[in-house]
């Protein structure tokens, strides 16, 4: 397993680790921190690994382990082998003769790998904390790290909650050598999508064909033998995952969805009817969410770095309620909002246009009785981002789509002025990758995979999942669907205010007439509630002005403002006051 670590190094570099840890003899040391997994080895090749291996693309390699495939294809390929196979999964390679360390993650996936390099060293591991703590970087907070999550409310790669501690982005790899005492390393791109305006193909039928084939191929990779569920909501995503695996599989298959008393927000009748139209065999846990109260130290805890987006909860709950049925290999439909634009958030260009024909002194009188009114609705909240954009270069918009908690200038307020440059951070980096060769639409969802898929659904998913021993994948974000997906001219998938257009085209067979024009309900955990009422003595202990001045980071005043704002409903804070209450726990557990 790649939760250990892996360290490169020189021989005082090794000698000191080696006091606390394990090591394997050879040209260098790679140290597994105590009670992790023992790598696969051949010699003196270490094979560390983490995963899933959906197909292999080289017939002559054997079908054995993982790290008995990956050895054997290391030795005929060289770095090339991440080309000759498909699989959700990162790795790393140590050559204790050669002195070299490689790792990598897969193209897609959604495990995370964090490394560190130093002239002389080279470490990694699929866990924050063994690097963190190991002595090899100072502990300190990266001030990249901390805009990224109070910003978006997660922390995307290559940014870490920690200086000096980079997490690998998906399609990546790293190889590192020791040489005279030193160590050399690159760091180098494998995979990615290619979202070139010149590339897409302008024939809507064999798009539609050719993204249809390349759904269903990933499906059927992607079951196993034994129970296989999917996490069902009602939705397209969803009921295609469910209709492709009841087709293939050829028999009855699991599905889980999660209910809600508020018949407002409870999408278990829309789930019910496509299992029922493949046949499925459907689970419903009915949740009271005052009952996750209890365990939310205990999902917290389960991701390395802090994590502020709240949908985590139902995202623990649905995961071991799968694991308490028995199905342990389950499908979701991740990805498919950002790949086809089927998000509201994909929709602001056509929102902001709209307004925009509204003759001036109708739109300042409109934005003024707004502004005026409570902000206390996500009805309120989407008309007032609207109005906030109108103005807005497409980046500047896109830009502040993305920020689900706090905007440039309130970062600046919350954490002292001790912020990135904002032109150079990872949002604006990854979104110049390909801002002059693909149209605005196409970027913007290039950008999002990057960061909202990989950074936080993935990130979601994965750490939940794992912390309920479930096994999930994801079909739409395999090599096949993103190559095809990325090939789809903007106006096949978003036209107006409606988005996935090609997609439900392609499965219109599986998707029942009833749902395929249904609006997504959502209904996230009660937080605003919650710290009016069972979490506010908690909230209070947590950013008390004398834990807040320990902490170090933030203005004391500013963040009791929030809390009395809040309780008083002057203003809906509770996405920043997550934020901050998350951080404080992910703090106190870490120093």
């Amino acid at each position: 397993m790649l939760d250990s670590l892996v360290v490169l190094g020189d021989a005082e570099k090794v000698s000191c680790l080696s006091k606390r840890l394990s090591a394997e003899e050879g040209a260098f040391a790679a140290f597994c921190v105590s009670g992790a997994a023992k790598p696969y080895r051949e010699g003196a090749l270490l094979c560390f690994f983490t995963g899933t291996i959906y197909r292999r693309l080289d017939a002559s390699l054997p079908a054995g382990s993982p790290g008995e495939t990956l050895l054997a294809a290391w030795r005929k390929y060289g770095e090339d082998f991440l080309n000759r196979l498909e699989g959700k999964f990162i790795l790393a390679i140590a050559d204790l003769e050669a002195g070299r360390l490689f790792f990598a993650r897969d193209h897609f996936g959604g495990l995370p790998l964090f490394y560190c390099l130093g002239p002389d060293f080279a470490a990694v591991s699929g866990r924050l904390s063994p690097l963190a703590n190991a002595g090899l970087v100072p502990k300190a907070l990266s001030r990249a790290g901390l805009c990224d999550y109070f910003s978006l409310r997660y922390i995307p790669a290559p940014d870490t909650i920690f200086e000096g501690i980079r997490a690998l982005l998906p399609g990546h790899c790293v190889s590192a050598r020791l040489e005279g005492g030193r160590v050399v390393a690159e760091e180098r791109c494998w995979w990615d999508v290619d979202c070139r305006s010149e590339n897409m193909d302008y024939n809507y039928d064999r798009c539609k064909k050719n993204l249809r084939e390349a759904v269903l191929r990933s499906v059927e990779e992607r079951l196993f033998p034994g129970a296989n569920g999917v996490f069902l909501s009602g939705g397209i995503d969803s009921t295609i995952m469910t209709g492709a695996a009841a087709t293939l599989l050829g028999r009855t298959i699991d599905t889980f969805t999660i209910g809600f008393h508020e018949e407002a927000f409870d999408e278990s009748p829309r789930a019910k009817i496509a299992a029922e139209a493949h046949g499925a065999r459907q689970h419903v846990y009915i949740l009271n969410y005052d009952e996750a109260l209890g365990e939310l130290d205990h999902i917290i805890s389960g991701f390395d770095q802090p994590f502020a987006d709240d949908s985590a909860v139902p995202t623990w709950v649905i995961n071991r309620f799968a694991a308490e049925q028995g199905v342990t290999n389950v499908l979701t439909g991740d990805g498919s909002d950002q790949i086809f634009a089927g998000s509201n958030k994909y929709f602001i260009r056509h929102y902001v246009d709209k307004l925009m024909r509204v003759p001036a002194p109708i739109r300042a009188l409109a934005r003024a009785a707004v502004f005026s009114l409570p902000d206390n609705s996500a009805r309120m909240r989407k008309i007032r981002k609207v109005m906030n954009c109108a103005d807005m270069t497409p980046y500047e918009m896109r830009r502040r789509m993305l920020q689900l908690c706090l905007g440039d200038e309130e970062l600046g307020y919350l954490l002292m002025g001790k912020t990135v440059d904002p032109a150079n951070d990872t949002v604006a980096r990854i979104y110049r990758v390909n801002r002059d060769v693909t149209d605005e639409l196409t970027n913007t969802l290039y950008v999002d995979l990057k960061l909202m898929v990989d950074g936080c659904m993935m990130a979601k998913m994965g750490s939940m999942s794992r912390l309920a021993g479930v096994n999930t994948h994801a079909p739409l974000t395999s090599m096949a669907v993103l190559q095809e997906a990325f090939r789809i001219p903007p106006e096949f998938k978003q036209r107006g205010a409606s988005g996935k257009i090609i997609l439900k085209d392609a499965f219109s067979d599986v998707i029942p007439p009833e749902l395929m024009t249904a609006s997504k309900k959502g209904f996230m955990p009660p937080v605003a509630s919650w710290f009016r009422g069972p979490l506010l003595e908690d909230l209070k202990k947590e950013l008390a002005p004398e834990r807040i001045e320990e902490i170090g980071l933030f203005d004391p005043a500013l963040v009791t403002l929030l809390i009395n704002e809040h309780v008083s409903r002057k203003n809906d804070r509770a996405v920043v006051l997550w934020a901050l209450y998350v951080f404080s726990k992910w703090y106190r557990r870490e120093f």
